[in-house]
C-alpha cells in the first residue's frame, strides 16, 4: 500500500513540473572593446632603458671612488733559508727563546738516563734531583745516586726506598730496628767519611783531612766538627789539602774536583742563556781564591766542559779583588776622571 501511495505521488509530481513553463534568461549587457593605446610599449621600453641606465651609473661611480693598489710581490725563491730579521724597536710581542744546549737537569727519556747532556750508562726508571746531585732508580730495581754523569750504586736493604735532600747533599732512607724506624743516610759530597765507614773506595783524604785538623781519624773529625769542638770556618782550611791529594793521583779526590767543574760550567751556561750569547766568541770572567790558584785539573776540566757546552768562550781569570769591581762602578757613577780608576787599581795590584 506505502508503494502505491509513493508511486502516486511520484506521478502527481512530475505531471506539475512538465505543466509549468520558465522563461527564458534575459542576455547579459556587453561592454564594448577598449581601444589599444599605440604609446604603452614605448613608455614600457623607456622605465627599462632608464633603469640600465641608472645601474651602468652606480656601478661606474663606485669604481672610480675605489683606490686600486698593487698586488704584493711574489717572494723569491732562496736555495737556503735565511736568518729571520730583528725585530723592530717597536715590536712588542716577546719573543721566545730556545736553549741551544743540553738540558743540565737530570732526567730519564726512554730507560736512558742524561746527566749534564751525557747518558749514564744503565737502563733506568726514574730520576729525582736536588741542587747538587741525582738519586735514580734502575731496572733492576737497584738506586743509584750521583752528582754529575757518575754512578755510584746504595748498597743495603732499606725498608722504604731512599730520598734525596732539596740541596742534594744527602740521602737518607728508613730501616726498620727491633720494630722501630731508624733513619739512616750519608752525606753525598764527603768522600772521606763514606771510605771512613766501608761504603766508598779507599782515599787518602781519610787521613789527610783529620791530619790536617788535628784528629786521629775522620769518624773524630767529623764528631768534632757536629759538637762544635771545631769551628766551621776552619773547614776552609781544607780545600787545599783536598786539591794537594787530587793533585797526588787519588781518585776520589780528582772526582771531587771535577764535580765543582761541572757546577761551574753548569753556572757559566745559565747565565749565558740568560743573555742568549751561548755560541759567540765571548770572555768568561773568573774570580775568587780557589780558582785564581790556579789548579791545573780544576781549569783544565772547566776548559773543557765550557768548550763542549758554549764553543766560542774563553775563560779569563780575575786576580783582582770583588772590592775593585765595586769601587770602579762607584767612580763611573760619580764621573771620576781616569787617572783615580788608575790609582786604584795600581794600589790592589801593588796588594
Amino acid at each position: 500500500m506505502f508503494i502505491d501511495v509513493e508511486e502516486t505521488l511520484s506521478r502527481e509530481l512530475h505531471e506539475v513540473a512538465d505543466g509549468l513553463r520558465i522563461p527564458a534568461m534575459p542576455p547579459l549587457p556587453q561592454k564594448p572593446p577598449r581601444a589599444r593605446r599605440p604609446w604603452q610599449p614605448l613608455l614600457v621600453a623607456a622605465a627599462v632603458i632608464l633603469l640600465v641606465a641608472g645601474a651602468v651609473v652606480l656601478v661606474v661611480t663606485n669604481r672610480a671612488s675605489q683606490k686600486v693598489e698593487p698586488a704584493p710581490p711574489l717572494p723569491s725563491p732562496s736555495p737556503s733559508p735565511s736568518p729571520s730579521p730583528s725585530p723592530s724597536p717597536t715590536q712588542t710581542e716577546p719573543v721566545a727563546r730556545i736553549p741551544r744546549t743540553a738540558p743540565t737537569v737530570p732526567y730519564v727519556l726512554d730507560q736512558r738516563l742524561y746527566v749534564d747532556g751525557e747518558q749514564v750508562p744503565g737502563t733506568w726508571w726514574s730520576v729525582r734531583a736536588g741542587d747538587a746531585g741525582w738519586l735514580a732508580l734502575r731496572t733492576d730495581n737497584t738506586w743509584w745516586w750521583g752528582r754529575g754523569p757518575e754512578a755510584t750504586e746504595i748498597t743495603g736493604l732499606y725498608d722504604t726506598p731512599p730520598v734525596i735532600s732539596p740541596n742534594g747533599r744527602y740521602i737518607a732512607a728508613v730501616r726498620i730496628e727491633n720494630g722501630k724506624g731508624v733513619v739512616t743516610g750519608f752525606d753525598t759530597g764527603l768522600g772521606a767519611a763514606r771510605a771512613e765507614d766501608g761504603r766508598g773506595d779507599a782515599t787518602l783524604l781519610r787521613a789527610s783531612l783529620p791530619e790536617h785538623l788535628g784528629q786521629p781519624t775522620m769518624a773524630a773529625l767529623i764528631e768534632a766538627i757536629h759538637l762544635g769542638e771545631i769551628p766551621t770556618e776552619r773547614c776552609h782550611e781544607l780545600t787545599p789539602v783536598l786539591f794537594k791529594v787530587a793533585a797526588a793521583g787519588d781518585q776520589i779526590a780528582a772526582d771531587i774536583v771535577r764535580r765543582q767543574a761541572r757546577e761551574i760550567v753548569a753556572m757559566v751556561v745559565a747565565a749565558m742563556n740568560r743573555l742568549d750569547v751561548v755560541g759567540e766568541p765571548i770572555d768568561v770572567l773568573l774570580g775568587g781564591g780557589v780558582l785564581t790558584a790556579g789548579h791545573s785539573l780544576l781549569m783544565d776540566t772547566i776548559d773543557a766542559l765550557l768548550g763542549k757546552a758554549a764553543p766560542g768562550a774563553t775563560t779569563r781569570i780575575v786576580s783582582a779583588p770583588p772590592i775593585v769591581g765595586a769601587a770602579l762602578l762607584g767612580l763611573d757613577h760619580v764621573a771620576a776622571p781616569e787617572q783615580a780608576a788608575r790609582t786604584l787599581r795600581r794600589t790592589y795590584a801593588d796588594d
